[in-house]
């Protein structure tokens, strides 16, 4: 999964919503999933910070297997690979990712249970950091160093994982109501 090319970030891009929101019904149509079914993660689902320009999205079904067996061909078809290396990493986790006309990946799809803790720190995370731009910005100045110490997404990754992790039990402890409209 590791690669030798160095951790690029861009600043901030509003069009990143709206190419998650052209993504989304592209794969809900594709997929055969109501509207609304993924959602937008990942830096790129912060306001004002940084990010890789790739546009995270996350879907939750009921079974990963089941998820796997029913969406790999299709999203294949539609230019997606699947990462089977990135399952052993994160059990429980499907990941896919797509690259643009150049050769250069634009979108990363993570297939999720619902409801669960993967599923929900997710979400706390982005609504926290939206909520919070200085916590917001604190994570953008971690992630320019790491970048700058960092020649591969795992390492950068696990580097800044214990920052990442403490946020999200902030966020989850901060976000206790209101995930009816994720399930």
């Amino acid at each position: 999964m590791a690669t030798d090319t160095p951790i690029v970030l861009v600043e901030y891009d509003p069009d990143w919503r709206r190419v998650f929101r052209e993504e989304a019904a592209r794969i809900e149509e594709l997929l055969g999933l109501k509207q609304g079914r993924l959602q937008h993660i990942g830096s790129t689902a912060i306001r004002g910070i940084a990010a890789k320009p790739v546009v995270d999205l996350m879907l939750g079904c009921a079974d990963v297997e089941a998820a796997l067996s029913a969406y790999q061909q299709p999203l294949s078809l539609a230019g997606y690979t699947f990462v089977e290396a990135f399952r052993a990493r994160f059990p429980g986790r499907l990941f896919f990712y797509r690259e643009n006309e150049h050769g250069i990946r634009s979108c990363n799809l993570h297939i999720v249970v619902f409801g669960t803790r993967d599923w929900l720190r997710h979400l706390a995370f982005r609504d926290y950091l939206n909520a919070f731009p200085d916590v917001a910005k604190e994570y953008e100045r971690l992630k320019f160093r790491l970048a700058s110490e960092h020649s591969d997404t795992v390492s950068y990754s696990d580097a800044k994982s214990s920052w990442v992790q403490a946020v999200e039990l902030r966020a989850l402890a901060w976000r206790t109501d209101g995930w009816e409209e994720f399930r």
